[in-house]
């Protein structure tokens, strides 16, 4: 008896409460066979507010660490450690993997392994690098999709499209995306956040056919795709939670725009489930969940503000040499020649302010980086002025700024829900922690955990996976 493939699908901030509900009607038959199979656990996150965060608890189920130890707190500090992770310990054992977009992780190259940095990585190339021209398309939907003065140029879908052909693309997205397309022009509710799916399909298309040329032992696929719907549009699902009211037109097109998101997550399901062996472990991970977000409510919600060319803004600081990537929703991370140039741009930034209230968070990281966005929450009227440091310059706002479509109306649970596919249902009471995540996906490969006090992580216990072990005993005696 051998176990064969582990494949992770870290389906972002998935709530089980949603995946219950659209299970019991039949409305997610993919996510309820898979559920029906599975040892199901409700996991716990390893770290409170401010660290409640993607990014940061990915990063602790990948690595065992707890966030007291690792101290990642922001995208982009990942790759910069050197923690041992779930794919570092697969090399070690000669094992082939994936790692498809998971959040926050080091690069690798390894015979046969495939590496695609997460979306708003800024630092990590893809490996092998014929993976470029899909990330710079994944990388540019998810950052700039909102920002009409960035465009991906034709040459760039040119590229894209020979890509695709050649690796993996079906007929039916192809379908999907032209359906999309002629939506977009012709539908009066113009549904350009149904994209999100469709970059999923493109995404889940390439993972395969990188999955069956490796045939890797350990494969991991990121999406954040309905984990954005819930943020964006938890009011039209659940309006009693709020004291706001949605808009009647705003109602009727996003009312089911997170079971929409849930929808395309069990065909992703499906595919993967038809893919994979039969005695393959397929592991369904979450991290997080969310919850219905109150905390602006009084001033109609959260609001948020980006720059439409941060380069251009950035000039007027007298540093148009700067590198500027863009990284979450408003926030920027930017490269300056020095350290003295770096400070200075700080200064600059954090003496804007509209009124009473500063302009920018701005953080500083490393010797040459900082990280700054526009930290204004409420609805902005009219077009105020905000003025550039200590008075010397007024600008008009919305000049330089434009507000995003959505308001943020989903935040953060910590819950998550983590279900292994062993061919043996059973639902587990007892709530874990998400470090031992990483101690059990390696019992599924056959690797002991590491011994370090660093790692508090326990394996859980899948009866089949101890089985396995036990018969590896016996044959050894």
């Amino acid at each position: 008896m051998s176990l064969s493939s582990v494949i992770m699908l870290e389906l972002n901030e998935l709530c089980s409460s949603l995946l219950y509900k659209w299970m019991a009607d039949n409305t997610l038959p993919n996510f309820r066979r898979l559920y029906q199979s599975s040892d199901v656990f409700t996991t716990l996150a390893d770290a409170e507010a401010p660290a409640l965060e993607p990014w940061i608890q990915w990063y602790s189920i990948h690595t065992g660490l707890p966030y007291s130890s690792h101290g990642v707190f922001r995208l982009n500090d990942g790759p910069k450690r050197k923690d041992a992770d779930l794919w570092t310990i697969a090399h070690q054992r000669g094992f082939r993997t994936i790692n498809f977009s998971s959040m926050n992780a080091r690069r690798y190259e390894a015979p046969n392994s495939v590496y695609l940095a997460d979306p708003w990585c800024t630092s990590e190339s893809p490996y092998p690098p014929e993976l470029k021209v899909f990330y710079d398309f994944v990388s540019y939907s998810v950052q700039e999709y909102t920002n009409s003065s960035k465009k991906f140029g034709m040459r760039q879908y040119m590229e894209l499209v020979n890509f695709l052909i050649t690796h993996g693309i079906r007929p039916r997205t192809f379908y999907s995306i032209a359906k999309q397309l002629a939506a977009e022009k012709t539908a009066v509710d113009k549904p350009y956040w149904k994209r999100v799916a469709i970059l999923d399909m493109l995404m889940v298309d390439v993972f395969l056919y990188y999955f069956r040329k490796t045939k890797p032992k350990l494969a991991t696929l990121f999406l954040n795709s309905t984990a954005h719907l819930q943020h964006s549009y938890w009011l039209y699902m659940e309006p009693e939670a709020f004291e706001r009211s949605p808009d009647r037109a705003d109602m009727a097109c996003y009312k089911e725009a997170i079971l929409f998101g849930y929808r395309s997550m069990d065909e992703i399901v499906g595919r993967v489930m038809k893919a994979m062996g039969k005695d393959d472990i397929i592991v369904m991970a979450t991290a997080l969940s969310q919850q219905p977000f109150l905390k602006y409510e009084a001033s109609g919600g959260q609001h948020f503000f980006r720059l439409i060319e941060p380069e251009r803004f950035l000039a007027l600081l007298d540093l148009p040499d700067c590198k500027v990537q863009p990284v979450m929703t408003h926030q920027y991370f930017v490269t300056f020649r020095s350290s003295a140039e770096r400070d200075a741009a700080v200064e600059r930034l954090r003496g804007m302010v509209m009124g009473e209230d500063r302009l920018f968070d701005v953080a500083v990281e490393g010797d040459r980086g900082a990280f700054f966005g526009c930290q204004l929450r409420k609805l902005i009227n009219g077009d105020p002025c905000f003025v550039v440091s200590e008075g010397d310059r007024v600008l008009r706002f919305f000049e330089w700024f434009y507000q995003l479509d959505v308001v943020k109306s989903g935040c953060h649970h910590p819950e998550g829900a983590l279900w292994f596919r062993t061919g043996m249902h059973r639902v587990h009471e007892e709530k874990v922690s998400i470090l031992d995540i990483l101690p059990t996906v390696l019992a599924c490969l056959g690797i002991a955990q590491p011994s370090t006090a660093d790692l508090p992580g326990r394996r859980l216990p899948l009866e089949r996976v101890a089985m396995v072990a036990e018969a590896k005993k016996v044959r050894a005696a």
